[in-house]
């Protein structure tokens, strides 16, 4: 019999039980296995469905279980068929939640059971893992809500995107490669900088310091914060095999996008393309007022990652209230930065 049909069989079981207290030889004898006993009251416990009392002692059995355990109805004043569809909600789903809010369960309950339902088809198949919004189509008829109402439900259920076996794909980036295995690649915040480097990576001038650069992103500004994931499916599925050089305004907020884009890629290498900002840096005297976001920033974070010199003379700029913009270093700089 296929796990979940033990499963159900099991709550059926537990749900008719009159009394608070049941043995293990008792709960045993319901099943054909040891092995599927054993398994399904873990499951019990974990769910919270049973209490082993510790003062009864094990059954002596191997693996061994508790000799008594405590029935537990779900919480709240769920009806008799909202009891029975609580526990026969498929594994790895749980009940907790819902026990305790059973009105919230009826709200959700037309999101639920189409959940339930491919959880259950998902034990006799090996579905094929597919973006977010195909799954939702094909489960609830709607291509937005799962990642919408959808997210909400699964948390509810102790469960996350994986068990329906679908992902959350990454917002696209435009960049161009120059090679077939990229490696280090160099994020451009605006658009205008993200040109003149394209034309002058073009030329076979790639090496910026001691590494050639390999592709260039267009950041869009705080779009590269929801769409850097996109490296993994058209860069390199392995993030440990990519480098990022950042580049963008000296100022709050292109310093605010860096620092946050590292915090969401903790465990990426993300670090500033000094040389540019160097070259920012040149022409420090030109730096007009600063007219935007006023935030306060720990801006200790970003100019500990540049030279001693660089970063005095960086802070200095944005202390006295002015900023330098990436169209400060104009394609000629650029074009001598940048060696073949």
């Amino acid at each position: 019999m296929p796990y979940h049909e033990v499963m159900i069989t099991f709550q059926t079981h537990l749900m008719e039980y009159e009394h608070k207290y049941i043995s293990s030889a008792l709960i045993e004898s319901w099943f054909h296995e040891y092995a599927e006993c054993f398994d399904a009251v873990k499951t019990a416990v974990t769910n919270g469905m049973l209490i082993p009392v510790k003062s009864s002692g094990g059954n002596g059995r191997v693996p061994p279980l508790a000799a008594r355990y405590r029935v537990m109805p779900p919480r709240g004043s769920a009806s008799d068929g909202l009891r029975h569809a609580l526990l026969t909600l498929p594994q790895p789903l749980t009940n907790e939640y819902y026990s305790s809010h059973p009105k919230q369960y009826t709200e959700d309950r037309n999101l639920i059971d189409p959940i339930a339902a491919y959880v259950r088809r998902r034990g006799r198949v090996s579905p094929a893992v597919i973006p977010a919004n195909e799954r939702s189509f094909e489960i609830f008829g709607d291509e937005k809500l799962l990642l919408r109402e959808g997210l909400t439900i699964l948390r509810r259920l102790g469960v996350s995107l994986q068990i329906l076996d679908c992902f959350r794909t990454s917002e696209p980036f435009v960049f161009f490669s120059y090679t077939q295995a990229p490696h280090t690649i160099l994020i451009s915040e605006n658009r205008d900088s993200f040109s003149s480097l394209n034309r002058v990576l073009r030329t076979g001038r790639r090496v910026l310091g001691a590494d050639p650069i390999d592709a260039l992103i267009f950041g869009e500004g705080r779009k590269i914060l929801r769409s850097l994931s996109f490296s993994l499916e058209m860069l390199n599925p392995n993030p440990d095999m990519l480098r990022f050089m950042y580049w963008g305004d000296l100022d709050p907020e292109g310093i605010a996008i860096f620092l946050e884009l590292r915090n969401a890629y903790p465990d990426w290498h993300i670090e500033p393309a000094s040389a540019f900002y160097e070259a920012m840096l040149d022409v420090a005297d030109k730096a007009p007022p600063c007219t935007r976001s006023e935030r306060r920033l720990e801006i200790d974070a970003f100019f500990s990652l540049l030279s001693p010199a660089s970063a005095e003379i960086a802070a200095s700029i944005l202390k006295s209230g002015r900023y330098l913009p990436q169209e400060a270093v104009v394609y000629t700089m650029v074009h001598s930065i940048l060696k073949p």
